[in-house]
């Protein structure tokens, strides 16, 4: 059984932990608490076996009335590694989609390694479009980014 719930202050070390574990450029800790209590992001969090097993983070922009959110990118999904290929990481990327639509979120990006051919195929499998590269975007290792784009 699994849970999604919002990514609370008492997360920030598990989070921090996952972030080190999932990415060879990890975000630090300072990064992840200023973006996780911004205005402007969410922070979800996929809790199995009591444990946290994955997490989202997202950017919601709103648009130039200031009152409607216009876009949402997807800043990073990870999911640990003991608890992958359980379909987690899916089902956080469902539940981010979902909280667009409700808000009324036309377009929602994301940038993914050009490598990451899992993710790639699950943001297709999605509806996402490859729409651009950013060049040298990843570090450790250098690697471009590909720009995907849910309409």
């Amino acid at each position: 059984m699994h849970t999604i719930s919002p990514i609370t202050a008492q997360d920030l070390d598990t989070i921090c932990a996952l972030e080190q574990a999932c990415f060879t450029s990890p975000w630090s800790r300072e990064i992840i608490a200023a973006v996780l209590y911004g205005p402007y992001h969410r922070g979800f969090k996929l809790v199995c076996d009591e444990k946290i097993a994955a997490y989202a983070v997202i950017e919601i922009e709103a648009a130039p009335d200031g009152c409607t959110p216009e876009w949402v990118n997807i800043q990073s999904i990870a999911v640990a590694p003991e608890f992958r290929r359980r379909g987690y990481g899916e089902l956080l990327l469902t539940h981010v989609i979902e909280l667009a639509q409700n808000l009324g979120v036309a377009t929602i990006f994301l940038e993914v390694r050009t490598s990451n051919i899992a993710a790639r195929s699950l943001y297709e499998k999605h509806g996402f479009l490859a729409v651009g590269l950013r060049k040298d975007y990843y570090r450790h290792p250098t690697e471009d980014a590909v720009v995907m784009v849910l309409r």
